[in-house]
């Protein structure tokens, strides 16, 4: 089901998606739209909502009635759109600097909503760490995001479709799957060879001086690395590209500790640099906690929270407490009830009533205890010991 901004009129997010959607050829030039009262049984709208998002692509001249037939859609406006998508993108006046954009964004395998209705941004020099459990949606956000998966909604990638522009995206975007892997018979040598042939952007000396920093030499062949080494030797090639954006899925899977942390350290010390950013999904939200600037959370399809980390110490709030006031706290309905050490503690979206506040003492919440609260199953007890 389609979910709406309640800051932006619902009409015009309805004109956004249907752009979107003639850029994606959905109808292509020529061919008619689909009625108003189509339009609004598909998202639930009121006639006259949808009549006054068609009638800002038709004052835009994406759109034109036809008499008696209804409304088609204008020669060359899929090519208008794209056009004015990337002069803006080039001319610098993408909003608020965001890399990415996704407004209403679904993603569907037969009947399923792997993902649903999702709106977020992620602007220039952040580091985003994308949680959520098993089946939650996270790998194949992360396809859209590059063009593997199409879906209905708004969705845009340095100013691009990343379905249709995907060719043009993948100059400026980096990605290394869950499933990434090198050939094995290749020399280190030779997959910066093939890279440099590859890749207008990526820098052959650049992927060396990367290298330098781990102990993979450029004469090892790729099986007989070891699996942290072979992460490094990815990392270094991907992190060779001049782009703007990396996405990594579960990067670090399997590995040891030592392993881990030698990948995170090359990321943030030769990768990061303040204008670009990272998107990153794990499970060891533990260990990247530090790094992160921001945090997205989905739960069976949905976006659940985004949040920059500054953000969390003001709008959640943790008490801990002696167990002797539980049942106090556990009637005003916290987002989570958990040990700490010494005692219990509750979890609050917002500050907890005071005659709360002056039964416990407030601690921090980890990404863990948020991750806990807000990701499980309706119909698991919010109460955790």
């Amino acid at each position: 089901m389609q979910t709406w901004d309640n800051k932006l009129p619902i009409y015009q997010q309805l004109a956004d998606i249907l752009a979107a959607r003639l850029l994606d050829g959905e109808p292509g030039d020529g061919e008619p739209m689909p009625s108003v009262r189509v339009l609004a049984g598909q998202y639930l709208l009121n006639p006259l909502t949808v009549n006054r998002a068609l009638q800002a692509l038709s004052d835009e001249g994406l759109l034109e009635a036809r008499r008696g037939l209804g409304l088609y859609v204008q020669p060359g406006a899929r090519a208008r759109l794209k056009a004015a998508e990337r002069e803006r993108f080039l001319s610098n006046e993408w909003p608020n600097d965001n890399l990415v954009e996704a407004q209403g964004l679904s993603l569907r395998y037969g009947s399923k909503a792997a993902v649903d209705g999702v709106s977020f941004k992620i602007p220039k020099g952040r580091v985003v760490g994308l949680l959520g459990h098993n089946g939650a949606g996270k790998t194949t956000l992360m396809k859209a995001l590059v063009g593997l998966s199409k879906g209905e909604g708004a969705l845009t990638v340095l100013g691009l479709q990343p379905h249709t522009q995907r060719v043009e995206l993948l100059e400026s975007v980096c990605y290394i799957p869950d499933v990434a892997i090198l050939p094995r018979w290749a020399r280190v040598e030779e997959l910066i060879t093939l890279m440099a042939g590859l890749h207008p952007r990526f820098s052959a000396e650049r992927a060396r001086t990367l290298l330098r920093r781990t102990s993979v030499g450029l004469r090892d062949k790729v099986k007989t690395l070891s699996k942290g080494m072979v992460v490094q030797l990815h990392l270094a090639l991907i992190a060779a590209i001049d782009a703007k954006l990396m996405i990594l899925d579960e990067p670090t899977l399997g590995l040891d500790v030592m392993s881990r942390k030698a990948f995170y350290e090359m990321l943030i010390d030769e990768w990061c640099d303040g204008e670009r950013s990272v998107l990153i999904s794990t499970h060891q939200v533990e260990e990247i906690e530090t790094l992160l600037s921001d945090v997205m959370m989905l739960n069976e399809g949905k976006l659940v929270l985004s949040i920059s980390l500054e953000d969390i110490d003001q709008r959640f709030v943790a008490l801990s407490h002696d167990p002797a006031v539980a049942e106090q706290m556990a009637a005003a309905h916290p987002l989570l009830r958990y040990r700490v050490q010494g005692g219990s503690a509750a979890l609050f979206d917002g500050a907890p009533p005071s005659e709360l506040e002056a039964l416990g003492r407030r601690v921090r919440p980890s990404l863990v205890d948020l991750f806990m609260a807000l990701t499980r199953k309706p119909e698991a007890n919010r109460t955790q010991f």
